[in-house]
């Protein structure tokens, strides 16, 4: 019963609210994870924000860890966050994301949040050479998919290039 409790809180979306109202009260800011973010792209390491929080949400919460305060308006729709990573995928469906790989992929649109269809991996190939890279040049802000969008989308083979670091262990 607890487990059902602390999902249905996630889904009907009564915890994530309160953390959008109250960021500072419930975000931990941590001086070196922008330097650190920063470090691994400097270094040519590919890096990936993968969450099951949607839009609206993420950009609340990276925007605060970003500004060091809750921001609104204008400089909240510049989302400069994003500059720490080469793709973000929200609404992503853990654990389903690494397993099902029938998962649609859609763009999402920064300034809105709205979304778009995409042909994921088809497109990807149809884009030739570099057809990875010349995806992600059209936006690097996803919902949805799956592991195979995601290794196309970083132009690796296997997943044993990935390291990825989750946020709980049912990730």
């Amino acid at each position: 019963q607890v487990r059902e409790c602390v999902d249905l809180c996630h889904r009907d979306g009564v915890i994530k609210d309160e953390v959008a109202r109250n960021p500072e009260k419930y975000l931990v800011i941590d001086k070196g994870l922008l330097p650190m973010l920063r470090g691994f792209r400097k270094a040519g390491v590919k890096v990936f924000l993968l969450t099951n929080s949607y839009w609206e949400y993420t950009q609340t919460a990276m925007n605060y860890l970003y500004h060091e305060k809750k921001v609104d308006g204008e400089l909240e729709k510049k989302n400069e966050w994003l500059e720490l990573f080469d793709l973000v995928v929200v609404g992503s469906c853990k654990p389903a994301y690494l397993t099902d790989p029938y998962l649609n992929l859609f763009r999402v649109v920064p300034e809105d949040g709205s979304l778009r269809n995409t042909d994921g991996l088809f497109e990807i190939e149809a884009l030739g050479e570099d057809g990875a890279a010349k995806f992600l040049a059209q936006g690097k802000t996803f919902q949805g998919g799956n592991w195979n969008h995601l290794q196309a989308m970083l132009d690796i083979e296997a997943g044993e290039e990935i390291l990825y670091v989750g946020d709980h262990l049912y990730a």
